[in-house]
């Protein structure tokens, strides 16, 4: 007869902990960042926009947000908007190590640090080009290497809050905004004075690759977004040198009603 001896009860909490040591572990590799991300950035380069007075040089302000795809092989498709007010379309190469610390290149030559989590759902950056000093964080929206949307996807209510310029001078804003899903949209808000504004708008579909714009009734404002395919968030960049308006943010769905 063969006697089985229960293993102690120390026996087992030491092997618990060595087996979540083991665990922890990160062990990151290009597969680690695969799908579609979104982001939005701020920073400095040495690039004067419009609304700098002429030879007023220097470092300013740069705001950049967009979606990126990295293909699980080391390769990215950069879609974005910054303060030049283009949406631009780059690509770019990146490394990651067992560590989870990368390096990002893209064919415009800039350079990234990149730090990720083990999981891939969400990584930090920051510059390391000369001239351009810009840090931000991305978060996977879907593991999807062609994401799709439609008017659809944006419905519901979110809440979002920005700082940025307005007529060349620092403003920021809190509110809500409520999307029917059918390319309208209304917005209620309050501004850096106290005052609570209401508004509505418009949106529309730059094809079926998540990004849209909006106009707004109030101030003609544009702002580029680029969306989740599930539609539970986005993150926006607007732009206007005319009338000196910058501004990135994110917004978050609380609700699918309106309200």
């Amino acid at each position: 007869m063969t006697l089985y001896a229960k293993p102690s009860l120390l026996f087992l909490v030491a092997l618990t902990l060595l087996t979540s040591r083991v665990e922890a572990q990160p062990n990151c590799s290009l597969k680690t960042l695969k799908g579609a991300y979104l982001y939005g950035a701020t920073g400095l380069k040495d690039k004067v926009l419009p609304f700098v007075p002429p030879g007023e040089n220097g470092q300013i302000v740069n705001l950049e947000g967009g979606q990126e795809i990295f293909d699980g092989r080391g390769n990215i498709t950069n879609t974005y908007a910054d303060g030049s007010g283009q949406v631009t379309l780059v690509n770019g190469s990146y490394s990651l190590d067992a560590n989870c610390v990368g390096r990002a290149v893209y064919n415009s030559g800039d350079s990234y640090t990149l730090y990720a989590s083990p999981t891939g759902n969400e990584f930090t950056w920051a510059s390391i080009s000369a001239g351009k000093k810009i840090t931000g964080r991305e978060v996977r929206v879907s593991r999807s290497l062609s994401p799709r949307c439609s008017l659809k996807t944006l419905k519901g209510t979110y809440l979002y809050s920005h700082m940025g310029y307005r007529n060349g001078i620092p403003y920021f804003e809190t509110g809500k905004e409520s999307y029917d899903g059918l390319g309208h949209l209304s917005n209620v808000y309050t501004d850096m004075n106290g005052h609570a504004v209401e508004t509505n708008g418009t949106y529309a579909l730059n094809g079926e690759n998540c990004v849209a714009q909006a106009t707004y009734e109030d101030t003609g404002d544009t702002y580029i977004i680029f969306m989740a395919p599930s539609g539970s968030e986005f993150r926006y960049v607007s732009f206007d040198g005319t009338r000196s308006n910058l501004a990135v943010g994110a917004e978050h769905r609380v609700s699918k009603k309106q309200f």
